[in-house]
C-alpha cells in the first residue's frame, strides 16, 4: 500500500523547532534554587497592599516591605493559578492560545524612545502618531500573532500616556494588545473594558489586551506598580511579568545562578495575588483568578530557561508561558 507524499505546505504545518537550554534534572533544580532564595532572601515589595494578606497568610514580611516565602506557601498559592491563557484578538481568527508544549507566537519588539523620522531623516522622541503608525503596518504582517507597545509616546504627558498608547493601539490593530503600564487606574481599566468588549463578562471571557509589569532587579517590584497591575488582574486583565536581571552586574556572575534569580520575580507577583484572593475567598469576597505569564528576556537564554525551569518544576504561574524576546521580534510560545 502506498501512501500519499505530503505537500511542503502539509509538512510546514507539523514541522516544529524544540531549543532548550536544560539538560535533565536542571529545572527542577532551578525551581528549588528560586524557592530557596524566596524563602531566605525574598523580595522587596514595599507600598503595596498586598503586604498584610501575604503576613496572613504565612508569609514573614518585614516593616521595610521585605516579603520571605515559606516554599509551602509557594507551592499552593500558585498550584490555583490558570495553566492556559487566551489573548483574544478582535475575532476568533486573530486569537492567541498560551499553553504548555504548544506553537510559537510572534510580535514585535518595542517601546522605542526614539524614531528616525521617516521624511526629515533624523533622529527624534517617538510620538503617539508613530505609535499609530508603526501599529497598522505591523497589522498587516501575516506572521505577527500579537501586538506589543512598539514606540513610547513622548509627546503624551507621563500620568496618561499608558492609556493613551493603550486607546490607541486598540483602535489600529484588530490582534491581542500588550500594553506597557496598563491604565492609570482601576476606574480607566474598566472604561476601557467597557468600550472594547461591552462589559466585563464579555472581557473576561475574550480579554482584549493585557499589561506588563516590570520587576526591578535584584529582586524587588515597586509596590504602587504591583497594587496597579492586582487591579487590573482582578477585572481579568492577563499580565505580563517581565524579569531582566543582567549576569554580573544585578545577577550573579553565573549562568545558572542568574537564572534561578530570574526565576524569583516571574513567581512572586502570582503569588501575591493567588494569596491574596485566597484570603478574600475565607472572608467571604470573591475575586477573579489571575492570568498570568511570564517573559524570557531579551538578552539570552538565562530567561527563557527561568520561565522553563518553573513550569516543568510544577511551580508554575497560570501558565508561566515562555516568551522569547528578541532585539527586533519577539516569540511567545
Amino acid at each position: 500500500m502506498r501512501t500519499r507524499a505530503r505537500t511542503s505546505d502539509e509538512a510546514a504545518e507539523t514541522m516544529r523547532l524544540r531549543l532548550s537550554a536544560l539538560e535533565p534534572g536542571e529545572a527542577e533544580r532551578i525551581v528549588d534554587r528560586a524557592l530557596e532564595i524566596l524563602a531566605g532572601t525574598g523580595m522587596r515589595m514595599e507600598g503595596t497592599r498586598a503586604l498584610a494578606d501575604l503576613a496572613r497568610a504565612g508569609a514573614h514580611v518585614e516593616g521595610s516591605g521585605l516579603v520571605r516565602f515559606p516554599p509551602q506557601l509557594v507551592r499552593e498559592a500558585l498550584a490555583g493559578c490558570r495553566r492556559e491563557i487566551l489573548m483574544a484578538g478582535a475575532e476568533p481568527g486573530r486569537d492567541v492560545h498560551l499553553r504548555e508544549g504548544g506553537r510559537t507566537h510572534f510580535l514585535p519588539g518595542g517601546c522605542g524612545a526614539f524614531v528616525l523620522d521617516l521624511e526629515s531623516g533624523q533622529r527624534r522622541p517617538g510620538a503617539l502618531a508613530d505609535l499609530r503608525a508603526s501599529t497598522v503596518v505591523l497589522d498587516e504582517m501575516p506572521h505577527v500573532d500579537a501586538m506589543y507597545t512598539t514606540v513610547a509616546a513622548n509627546d503624551v504627558a507621563p500620568e496618561r500616556r499608558d492609556l493613551a498608547e493603550l486607546a490607541t493601539m486598540l483602535g489600529a490593530t484588530s490582534r491581542h494588545v500588550i500594553c506597557v503600564g496598563g491604565p492609570p487606574t482601576r476606574e480607566d481599566a474598566v472604561r476601557v473594558i467597557d468600550v472594547v468588549s461591552g462589559g466585563r463578562e464579555r472581557f473576561v471571557a475574550r480579554p482584549r489586551f493585557s499589561t506588563l509589569c516590570t520587576t526591578a532587579s535584584p529582586l524587588a517590584v515597586d509596590g504602587a506598580v504591583l497594587d496597579r497591575h492586582l487591579d487590573t488582574v482582578e477585572l481579568g486583565v492577563p499580565l505580563l511579568i517581565y524579569t531582566m536581571p543582567l549576569a554580573g552586574a544585578t545577577g550573579p556572575a553565573s549562568l545558572m545562578g542568574t537564572v534561578a534569580l530570574a526565576a524569583v520575580p516571574q513567581l512572586s507577583p502570582a503569588i501575591v495575588h493567588e494569596t491574596g484572593r485566597f484570603c478574600r475567598q475565607k472572608a467571604g469576597l470573591s475575586a477573579q483568578t489571575a492570568c498570568i505569564y511570564a517573559e524570557r528576556g531579551g538578552e539570552g537564554l538565562e530567561e527563557g530557561a527561568a520561565a522553563r525551569s518553573c513550569i516543568r518544576g510544577g511551580s508554575a504561574s497560570p501558565s508561566l508561558v515562555r516568551i522569547v524576546r528578541w532585539p527586533a521580534v519577539s516569540s511567545l510560545r
